[in-house]
């Protein structure tokens, strides 16, 4: 029979053992959303089919349903955000976006192309499709109070990222995206209902960037960032 005392000294012989090898194991940081770049949802549940809406706010005289930035049409979006001091192990990208007249169940997003910048590129191109999956978001984009109006899914577009390493700072992040039928991709605005948007978010259209804007009011764009906290930067050394 085991003693306490033969369990002991074999738990202490293994570990001793695995340390010499450097073999101790750590427990994988587990992923979490590290950024939510804005709302998108108006109204809970009250699409027919029980969909949430994500409404533009007409009654502040907002009218943009979606932003291009397809490939066909040579057209991205970009918004910027900041890592704090913690760093970022950044793991996958997710981006919202719809095209007109198409189904929940039956997705048309084709390709996607991102890049994260910090004054120069430090991850993706314009050019490599990324894209990894594509879901239902789980609402509409409707003008006002059309609550019936199910012309426009939005998508929920995800991107893997390959533990890209992001140092406490500013970072711009701009992408692309291609559909199977006619008409966008288009990315809706952050959303908040009673308000209208504000930000700094852009769009290149051949001939630059140009801050995008509704209503007047200049927008943000939806998007989530997951990953990890980089622990070089967290706790001060690895």
């Amino acid at each position: 029979m085991l003693s306490f005392q033969s369990v002991s000294q074999a738990a202490l012989a293994c570990t001793v053992a695995l340390a010499l090898f450097g073999q101790v194991a750590h427990a994988a940081p587990a992923t979490q959303l590290l950024l939510d770049n804005g709302p998108l949802i108006t109204g809970v549940g009250n699409a027919p089919d029980g969909s949430d809406t994500s409404s533009v706010q007409t009654s502040q005289n907002l009218g943009v349903t979606g932003f291009a930035h397809a490939f066909a049409s040579s057209t991205r979006v970009a918004d910027f955000f900041v890592v704090p001091d913690s760093g970022w192990v950044v793991q996958s990208l997710e981006f919202f976006l719809f095209q007109p007249n198409t189904q929940k169940l039956t997705p048309t997003i084709t390709a996607l192309n991102v890049r994260i910048s910090q004054n120069v590129v430090v991850w993706g191109d314009t050019y490599t499709n990324v894209l990894g999956s594509v879901d239902y978001a789980g609402f509409y984009r409707i003008t006002g109070n059309h609550l019936d109006d199910m012309r426009r899914p939005v998508m929920l577009a995800t991107v893997q990222v390959p533990s890209v390493a992001l140092a406490p700072g500013g970072y711009a992040l701009d992408w692309q995206a291609e559909g199977g039928v006619t008409g966008g991709p288009y990315v809706p605005p952050v959303t908040i209902a009673g308000q209208i948007g504000s930000g700094g978010a852009q769009q290149y259209r051949g001939n630059g960037w140009n801050v995008l804007g509704d209503g007047g009011a200049s927008v943000a764009l939806p998007f989530r960032i997951r990953g990890t906290l980089d622990k070089v930067f967290a706790n001060g050394f690895e």
